[in-house]
């Protein structure tokens, strides 16, 4: 076994990022909370290894900060819409259309 990883993620990330040891051949000690106040307490000289954000503004503040490398992004959300039982097609449709989104569409 490898030295511990310290992982810091957003909550909203805790499913995709339980795998991470597995692939970082190396235990990981792994906080999940708001991507905000994790980035505050990198800021504040926390220890960490990988910070995974939800929201890019988050890295891009820490790299103009010169703390860490580059940003990138590993994972994009689809979102999905469910409607009620008994909503019309066209009302499903469009409240897809309202959300304005280049990529949504009605399935």
């Amino acid at each position: 076994m490898g030295e511990i990883l310290r992982l810091l993620a957003a909550g909203s990330l805790s499913r995709a990022m339980t795998g991470l040891g597995l692939v970082a051949g190396r235990p990981v000690a792994a906080a999940f909370g708001p991507s905000g106040l994790l980035r505050a307490g990198i800021e504040g000289g926390a220890p960490w290894d990988v910070f995974a954000s939800a929201d890019t503004s988050h890295p891009a503040r820490l790299r103009a900060a010169d703390i860490g490398t580059a940003p990138r992004v590993f994972r994009r959300n689809t979102l999905a819409l469910r409607v009620r039982p008994g909503l019309t097609r066209p009302d499903a449709a469009a409240a897809s259309t309202t959300m304005r989104w280049p990529r949504s569409r009605s399935v």
